[in-house]
């Protein structure tokens, strides 16, 4: 069973409020954010707080969070070396419709409007 992620208390480092400022995303909207350095590879890991969104079927607006899935986005915001985010995207469910959907993902530039039908997020049986 994987430990929930903690807040993170020390100062963020100058590559991961790059991070920040380059996806446009508040210090605050960040639940844990960490990068390691391995010569030629950096990866960031980053985990953002819960917003809760209504249903995008039915409107509800008290979602349960289903569950977490691990996503990894091999970026290249870095000139000399490679750069891959894992960002523990926070899945939800609908208690009425039965509804899941994904939070929104900052580290995708071509997200489908979470209010859409045509969103890729499948209803549970």
């Amino acid at each position: 069973m994987r430990k929930k992620a903690e807040t993170r208390n020390v100062p963020i480092t100058s590559l991961e409020n790059s991070v920040l400022e380059l996806y446009g995303l508040d210090q605050n909207a960040v639940e844990s954010l960490s990068s390691t350095n391995l010569g030629d590879l950096v990866i960031i890991n980053v985990t953002l707080k819960p917003d809760y969104p209504p249903c995008p079927r039915c409107g509800h607006e008290h979602p349960n969070v289903c569950n977490y899935v691990d996503k990894t986005i091999t970026h290249s915001i870095l000139h000399n070396c490679r750069c891959q985010i894992n960002y523990h995207a926070r899945r939800y469910k609908c208690p009425v419709c039965n509804r899941t959907w994904y939070e929104f993902n900052p580290f995708r530039r071509s997200c489908p409007d979470p209010q859409s039908d045509n969103a890729s997020p499948r209803a549970a049986a």
